[in-house]
């Protein structure tokens, strides 16, 4: 006798941000790829799921949810596509809504600030494998 299927529950997706960064640009990217997992294109599609479905997609710490919650701000504006996202310089704490095109390595953003920008991804943040040498 033949067994039936039982569908494959995944678990929820693990969210890794790129902790190095700006508080703001982490939230951008704790939320882009939150968003991008329950497979909508804005944060108001996000958060108008259900909280069970959502709890079922990602899953957050208790850090993550407090950024989020810091910078509840940025978040409606951030879309998945076409891509809006977040940069901001790490020095002088200026930010900006971006797109898809690369942004500046220097700040642009404070008249003589020589800060790096940052740019939040819809990747899982991956460290650098450091120098041997």
């Amino acid at each position: 006798m033949a067994r039936a299927a039982t569908p494959k529950v995944k678990p929820p997706r693990v969210i890794v941000h790129a902790p190095n960064v700006p508080e703001v640009v982490q939230a951008a990217q704790i939320a882009l790829i939150a968003m991008k997992a329950a497979k909508v294109h804005t944060w108001a599609e996000f958060v108008d799921k259900p909280d069970s479905q959502l709890r079922a997609l990602v899953s957050l710490t208790a850090d993550q949810q407090g950024i989020l919650e810091d910078n509840r701000h940025v978040l409606p504006y951030l879309q998945v596509t076409p891509l809006v996202t977040v940069a901001a310089c790490g020095t002088c704490g200026r930010y900006g809504l971006v797109s898809s095109a690369a942004v500046p390595a220097k700040c642009g953003f404070t008249l003589r600030c020589d800060g790096a920008v940052a740019k939040a991804s819809v990747q899982d943040y991956r460290p650098r494998p450091a120098k041997v040498g």
